[in-house]
């Protein structure tokens, strides 16, 4: 009976709504004139000559990481897992593999929920905020890769790859949790039916798709059916994965990446799901390398100049021509300025910018602010325009923006 109620809820939102969609993405792509001056005018970030990366010093940063401050962080789960799909196809970090791929496992129990922190984290696994979309994007991302470029995939951890798989199937096709609790279609099994007071209306969050889906939601819908393909070999993903791309061609033809706007001095922007977004495309062109996804990545692409892992992923993923005139790529000096994230006081000129989404107006910077004015754990999902202070502690235990935009570029190099 699932199928049916997938089916009948794709078709009427294809049949009813997609025609409103249209329309909503066509007024979104053209409201992206931001006042915000380009990063082609901040010369000090170009000027000093650029070092260039020892990949051993490097590597060797990367093996002496402690990930433990990612394992408690609310938003921990979405960079582990994009860190653990970056470094898969390079050579020499088998061993922060091993301890990765055991982080990612300690999220799942064996029948499928999934929390927001670890499992031997009760307390906040179970009084937190629920799995979310965005978390579920670096999962997509990492499966991926894993299962087009990994012949041992999960390392020969059965539990793991069996665990995964039942909560796909847990959260795509089943209306009743593990516990016997009611659940939507959907929705992440999530933690709280380990305990058995599971409750829908704690479903603010973990859904792969609404109703109100525009074409960034329907690429990230694509992305879980294509990826569940993969992972269980089981049809019904893939007759929903092209079900799915049939009744949704229209609007993934007018794919914009993502639903915010940024016009003059008026925004609407979550600036976290742009990055979000951009791994979704990303695990998707991965699998299937399909023009129509690289639109809407091309998209985020050309909007989000000031975003190192946005554009890395563009050049390493999307774009097939070798840097051949330099070194390193056109991004590679925000990667650099990102080891000094958070030093920096922004001391330029600054506007007021009428939020929508907080509806009041707040005084932001009028310049994209330099990664080293930023001091947001993960640099590459937050406001560009906000800049913050960050301690020498926060800064050595949160490298992790900086490791992953360089690892997507060592993908390509």
């Amino acid at each position: 009976m699932s199928y049916v109620y997938l089916f009948l809820f794709f078709l009427l939102d294809a049949i009813l709504l997609q025609p409103l969609k249209i329309c909503i993405s066509l007024v979104i792509k053209y409201l992206w004139n931001p006042s915000v001056d380009s990063y082609m005018v901040r010369s000090e970030l170009y000027s000093p000559p650029l070092p260039l990366v020892d990949e051993d010093l490097l590597k060797e940063e990367i093996k002496k990481y402690d990930t433990t401050p990612l394992m408690y962080d609310g938003d921990g789960f979405k960079w582990i897992t994009i860190f653990l799909g970056s470094i898969i196809g390079l050579h020499g970090f088998d061993t922060k593999r091993k301890e990765l791929l055991s982080i990612v496992c300690s999220y799942f129990m064996k029948h499928g929920t999934v929390g927001r922190y670890p499992v031997d984290c009760p307390h906040k696994r179970y009084h937190s905020s629920n799995f979310s979309g965005d978390m579920a994007s670096g999962l997509l991302y990492w499966l991926a890769k894993e299962l087009k470029f990994r012949a041992n995939q999960f390392d020969g951890n059965i539990y793991l790859k069996e665990t995964l798989i039942k909560f796909f199937n847990n959260t795509t096709f089943d209306t009743i949790s593990p516990n016997k609790n009611k659940k939507n279609l959907l929705c992440f099994v999530n933690a709280q039916d380990e305990i058995a007071k599971y409750d829908s209306t704690t479903e603010d969050r973990g859904f792969i798709y609404r109703i109100y889906g525009l074409g960034p939601d329907v690429v990230r819908l694509l992305s879980w059916f294509r990826v569940g393909y993969e992972l269980t070999g089981e049809r019904r993903y893939w007759v929903f994965y092209k079900l799915i791309r049939i009744m949704y061609a229209p609007l993934l033809l007018v794919n914009t990446g993502d639903y915010g706007f940024f016009f003059k001095k008026i925004h609407a922007i979550a600036w976290y799901t742009c990055n979000s977004n951009m791994y979704c495309h990303t695990a998707l062109y991965i699998l299937e390398n399909d023009k129509t996804i690289g639109s809407g990545a091309s998209h985020l692409k050309k909007r989000h100049i000031f975003n190192a892992d946005i554009q890395s992923l563009w050049d390493s993923y999307f774009d097939t021509v070798p840097n051949t005139n330099q070194p390193y790529p056109y991004y590679f000096p925000l990667i650099v300025d990102a080891a000094k994230k958070g030093t920096r006081p922004y001391d330029g000129p600054t506007q007021k910018y009428f939020d929508i989404r907080k509806f009041k107006r707040i005084e932001r910077a009028s310049l994209w602010c330099l990664p080293s004015q930023l001091g947001h754990k993960y640099l590459w999902e937050n406001n560009p325009i906000a800049p913050t202070i960050c301690t020498d502690a926060r800064r050595q235990q949160f490298p992790i923006d900086r490791f992953v935009a360089t690892l997507h570029m060592f993908q390509k190099m």
